[in-house]
């Protein structure tokens, strides 16, 4: 206790000596309260304690431009450096700046603290786009570059405000990387106009999922598709893709061992294709027509060299197996299933088989015609 006391009255008595605790008005930042003159030296000021009316170079606030404020000036060095300290009598906020011979109007800076509700708050300065607040990281052998937080205004006028938050790193250059406006979300994009933008990839790492709610949907707007020709587009294994490929958005789908589609939560996919192009469906297929490309066909049943079965083979075939040569059974087919190309074309060369029958019996049926005339003439 003792010790305090001592350094406390030690403490008084040098601030006695060396400063001023006083009422006087400064707003000059000046050195020296009088200059020296022919008679008389300068008289430099003391740092002290003093009211204010607008301290020089002080940020203005509407109203607060022309009101009272505190000055605390600390100077030093016969005293041509100070510092200084100033407040608004109707607010939480205070002011500091450094100033010195050549530097008089330095600009005032902001100490931030927290209220009594612990909420820390940064006013805007103007109502400007530019005139947001910024919380600024500053890179090694520089103070004004580096990543930051800021206020991007629209309008900072009481109820009226509208203001973005913007954050951004420094790479070389600044980069506005994130935007939160209007319940809507920009990443690399400064003005969002749908709930979340993004000006690039999305990559997710690890077993993630994107999960919709009902009634969601993936929609690519015509606007929103870059312009790709087929070449350029680089097909991923796995993914999907929209590009502008024919002059408007297509949807391309990559699966590196096959697609597959489910519904109704059933384990089992309703659609299957695999790697090589074949296809799988569960149930049927209902369309306007159905193309159905293979080779070869059923001309050469047409071939001079072609060998028809005789009708009497083609009797006893079906009498034996009940069902036409070269065409698989019944019991076959619902087993192992129908190839629609490869059936088409036996049934057209059972059709063409038949057409040759046809014309067989014709030529047999004509001779009798003719056989049969001669007879009557007779």
């Amino acid at each position: 206790m003792k010790r305090f006391t001592c350094f406390y009255a030690f403490l008084c008595g040098t601030l006695i000596y060396s400063q001023e605790i006083t009422v006087k008005t400064r707003n000059n930042p000046s050195a020296y309260e009088y200059p020296a003159t022919a008679t008389s030296a300068a008289i430099p000021f003391r740092s002290g304690f003093f009211q204010a009316n607008v301290p020089e170079n002080f940020p203005g606030l509407g109203h607060e431009t022309s009101q009272w404020r505190h000055l605390i000036d600390v100077r030093h060095d016969d005293p041509r450096f100070a510092m200084q300290i100033s407040g608004y009598y109707w607010d939480q906020y205070l002011w500091f700046r450094k100033i010195g011979d050549g530097f008089l109007n330095q600009e005032w800076s902001r100490i931030v603290a927290e209220d009594a509700s612990g909420a820390v708050h940064f006013k805007n300065r103007s109502n400007t786009p530019d005139g947001g607040n910024r919380l600024q990281f500053g890179s090694l052998g520089g103070e004004s570059y580096g990543p930051y937080i800021r206020s991007s205004l629209s309008n900072a006028s009481g109820v009226n405000t509208m203001m973005a938050l913007k954050m951004g790193s420094y790479w070389k250059g600044e980069k506005n990387e994130l935007t939160l406006i209007n319940g809507r979300v920009g990443i690399n994009s400064s003005s969002p106009v749908r709930t979340l933008s993004v000006n690039g990839d999305i990559y997710a790492e690890g077993g993630s999922s994107l999960s919709f709610q009902d009634d969601a949907r993936f929609e690519v707007l015509k606007s929103d598709v870059p312009s790709l020709s087929n070449n350029s587009v680089s097909m991923p294994h796995y993914g999907l893709l929209a590009p502008n490929a024919g002059g408007s958005a297509e949807l391309w789908f990559a699966g590196n061992s096959g697609i597959r589609m489910f519904t109704g939560g059933d384990p089992k996919p309703k659609f299957y294709m695999s790697s090589t192009g074949n296809a799988a469906f569960q149930a049927k297929i209902e369309a306007r027509e159905i193309k159905v490309t293979q080779s070869p066909t059923a001309d050469f049943v047409f071939a001079d060299n072609y060998n028809l079965p005789k009708l009497e083979e083609v009797e006893e075939h079906i009498k034996e197996k009940r069902h036409l040569p070269e065409i698989a059974s019944a019991k076959e087919m619902e087993k192992e299933g129908v190839n629609i190309g490869e059936f088409q074309i036996k049934l057209l060369q059972k059709i063409e088989e038949l057409t040759l029958y046809s014309i067989e019996q014709n030529k047999e049926l004509q001779k009798l015609k003719a056989e049969i005339k001669e007879l009557k003439k007779k």
